[in-house]
């Protein structure tokens, strides 16, 4: 598991990959939460973030409940009720701004946590939780249903590109962080 500016995070995260996002309120917070990491902190309980399913920078897949009753939508995956699966235009660039978000990866499935429980729009954790088999068959739905994904370092990687070009950006601390 890795924790990762916005830039790598684009140069080497692939679709289908679980991942927790971090938007904190500025750079002092996002470097507190990089040397709780470093120390050994759990950041999962210290730190607001949002679980997903990372699609390509145009959409992924969260994992929210809605308190507005006719928002809800109920997805079937093999014989399996969902109803806090969110694909929208979760950007690392774009509507997110790199400079204040960390992304927590998930490398493989022996480093997902053993269940996780979706958020509100509120940022309150819901009683309801997702274990790793619930995991799996969303992200196999998610590659197949909402897929084909864009390669963020191909031809047309804009939000790479902007990263790497923006003065705003290719020196911020935060959005080149590495994962050291």
């Amino acid at each position: 598991m890795r924790l990762l500016g916005a830039k790598e995070f684009l140069k080497t995260v692939k679709p289908g990959t679980l991942c927790v996002e971090f938007w904190l309120n500025n750079e002092k917070e996002c470097l507190q939460l990089i040397e709780d990491y470093k120390n050994g902190v759990d950041i999962l309980k210290k730190y607001y973030g949002e679980f997903y399913i990372f699609g390509d920078n145009g959409g992924s897949l969260a994992f929210l409940f809605s308190s507005n009753e006719e928002d809800i939508e109920i997805d079937e995956i093999d014989g399996y009720k969902y109803d806090c699966l969110w694909y929208y235009d979760k950007n690392i660039v774009g509507d997110a701004s790199p400079s204040d978000t960390l992304q927590l990866v998930y490398e493989n499935e022996s480093e997902w946590p053993e269940s996780i429980c979706p958020s509100d729009y509120y940022h309150k954790s819901i009683n309801k939780v997702l274990h790793k088999d619930d995991i799996k068959r969303i992200i196999k739905y998610f590659i197949k249903e909402c897929g084909p994904f864009e390669d963020e370092t191909g031809q047309d990687a804009w939000a790479l590109k902007c990263l790497e070009e923006s003065e705003d950006y290719k020196d911020n601390a935060i959005v080149n962080y590495k994962g050291e």
